[in-house]
């Protein structure tokens, strides 16, 4: 893992966020390289990827409010 970060828990949430913002694997991506302003996940620090998870967190909760 570069810098240390653990990519896990932004693994684990990949497919479920990508069903919530309703675009394929890679555009699920681009949005969330977008929101961190970065060109690569493997480039996020630490905090930045606490706030990617904390983002894909907020996007699957509010999916699935609205899919209730």
């Amino acid at each position: 893992m570069p810098n240390g970060v653990d990519f896990s828990e932004i693994q684990a949430m990949a497919d479920e966020f990508t069903e919530a913002v309703g675009k394929d694997r890679e555009g699920a991506k681009r949005l969330l390289l977008l929101y961190a302003g970065v060109d690569r996940l493997k480039d996020l620090t630490e905090v930045q990827a606490r706030d990617v998870e904390g983002y894909m967190r907020s996007v699957i909760k509010l999916h699935r409010e609205r899919n209730k």
